[in-house]
């Protein structure tokens, strides 16, 4: 009789023969004693990161490939319908965890069944860990229903927003609760697509506990190219901003807001998440992921499009501010000038990188 494993650690993976062996590796260190499967799956590569696997000895292994590369949500879609374990933890190729990670929140699982776990995260740069001391919470907790509402909102009025049950990476998922409810990401999205599946699983969240500790480790890769800038350079048209908003907007109902506090969030939504994609690709050209003539480019594309939406327009008119965000950057932005929304962009990306780099 086959054992069903614990936990399905699903990798996705495009062109990543630098990065395989790495992270491979610190699943195999696992110390937990329960029995997990890993999930590769290749979305296209065109290097030897299927030769360099095959090579690999790993245990409890199932490995899928698309033809073509057809994106991160695509091949994590994969990995959840081909899982088995009773709750899903996502790993990027290029990031790894800490050795008792997996045991460390399944453990949490013992006593109570909850939905969801999660931990924090190390971002390392040039050895260094950026979030040393930083934690979501002072301490280990259960956040319930009513608390976890006020922070989904609380998420789109936090300009400094980090960690938390929606931007967690150390994360275990309740499968049963994902396939019952048909929750998948969205394979329209490239950029985002993360979080606004957060949002989607967190609308029927039931039991969240949070572990302070770092078993996370993501690796900031200056000058090399990464899936949030690929799914950016392949065009972000201003309309996935749109279906973000009504995911987002479907996850406050199902949460229990009013329709007019459904319509006030949507639209902060809307350009909350427009300033994230700008300041994303700008500290992308600032860390040479992306040739500057072509980021360039590609900004004012996205930046003309929004302006010149009507939509955006009645946003851009009751968006809300929130403590140490670019007032000059929002400004600009009800100004609709785009020279000016350019400058603040370079302007807040280089202080927050400054600001990420200081540890504040």
């Amino acid at each position: 009789m086959l054992i069903k494993p614990c936990i399905s650690v699903i990798v996705p993976f495009y062109n990543a023969s630098h990065y395989i062996e790495k992270c491979i590796n610190c699943l195999k260190k696992q110390n937990i004693k329960k029995p997990f499967e890993i999930i590769l799956i290749n979305d296209g590569s065109t290097d030897n990161s299927l030769q360099i696997i095959k090579k690999l000895s790993i245990p409890n292994l199932k490995l899928f490939s698309f033809k073509k590369n057809r994106g991160p949500a695509a091949a994590r879609n994969l990995g959840i319908i081909k899982s088995s374990g009773k709750y899903i933890f996502f790993l990027d190729i290029d990031d790894v965890i800490t050795n008792h990670a997996l045991k460390v929140l399944y453990d949490q699982t013992k006593y109570f069944k909850y939905d969801y776990i999660f931990c924090d995260t190390q971002w390392i740069e040039k050895s260094k860990n950026q979030r040393e001391k930083i934690y979501s919470y002072h301490k280990n907790r259960v956040i319930k229903h009513d608390e976890l509402k006020k922070l989904m909102i609380n998420r789109l009025y936090n300009s400094k927003h980090m960690g938390g049950p929606l931007s967690a990476k150390g994360r275990l998922l309740n499968r049963s609760l994902i396939i019952k409810n048909n929750i998948f990401y969205n394979k329209n999205l490239r950029y985002l697509e993360d979080e606004i599946f957060m949002w989607d699983f967190l609308a029927i969240t039931r039991s969240i506990k949070y572990v302070k500790k770092q078993l996370y480790i993501y690796h900031v890769h200056p000058n090399i190219e990464t899936a949030v800038v690929r799914g950016l350079n392949l065009s972000f048209p201003v309309s996935k901003l749109k279906i973000i908003k009504k995911n987002i907007q479907n996850s406050l109902k199902k949460k229990g807001c009013k329709k007019n506090e459904r319509i006030k969030h949507g639209n902060q939504s809307l350009v909350y998440f427009l300033i994230n994609v700008l300041i994303s690709y700008t500290k992308s050209m600032i860390h040479k992921k992306v040739s500057l003539k072509e980021g360039k480019k590609l900004r004012r594309k996205i930046i003309n499009k929004a302006i010149k939406d009507n939509e955006f327009s009645i946003a851009f008119k009751n968006y809300t501010a929130t403590n140490g965000e670019s007032i000059a950057l929002i400004n600009a932005m009800k100004s609709k000038n785009t020279k000016l929304i350019e400058f603040a962009c370079n302007t807040r990306a280089k202080e927050i990188l400054n600001l990420r780099r200081s540890n504040k």
